[in-house]
């Protein structure tokens, strides 16, 4: 990803001076919140977080290689992306047990994304994405739900799984022939 408005999180760049009203709110006491990705987020980085003041609290680590420990370090899986075919780093994020936040529209993501089961979907607004952040940021026990929930959603992609229903598509189309 070349420019991060590819991803669906160009709605966070700030109009005003101050608090944009589409950052998500932070608790006092929240941990750092650690941004990995390939997108390039410099004039995100730069310029909304100073603009609202989080500049200390958020920290982009750009692209990561230990694609397993940077989830399992991770508290919530925010998938802002407005298009997808199979959203395969949502998938894996699901299957570490991460709560996920999704945009309804997104085809893909949808599908995967039982809202209010195995994660959460938001409205295709950067308001009603950052509400649902800020719900997954201040509620433990949601994400803890939604976190057990995405990973036992995601055994029906295990590998035995997914070997034996090509086996019995190739088995079924070799018998018509």
């Amino acid at each position: 990803v070349k420019d991060f408005r590819e991803k669906g999180i160009e709605g966070l760049e700030p109009k005003k001076r101050g608090r944009p009203s589409k950052m998500p709110k932070l608790p006092k006491k929240s941990k750092d919140i650690k941004i990995d990705s390939s997108a390039n987020l410099t004039n995100l980085e730069n310029n909304s977080l100073t603009e609202a003041q989080l500049k200390e609290k958020i920290k982009f680590c750009g692209t990561t290689h230990d694609i397993e420990r940077t989830l399992q370090n991770g508290s919530i899986f925010a998938f802002p992306s407005p298009s997808e075919g199979f959203p395969l780093a949502l998938t894996e994020a699901m299957s570490m047990g991460l709560p996920v936040l999704g945009i309804e529209t997104c085809s893909g993501v949808n599908e995967i994304i039982e809202n209010g089961g195995n994660g959460l979907l938001a409205e295709d607004t950067t308001e009603s994405f950052a509400q649902a952040l800020e719900t997954l940021i201040n509620h433990e026990q949601l994400r803890k739900n939604l976190g057990e929930c995405a990973k036992e959603s995601m055994k029906r992609y295990a590998p035995e799984i997914v070997w034996k229903q090509w086996e019995d598509l190739i088995e079924k189309v070799r018998k018509t022939k």
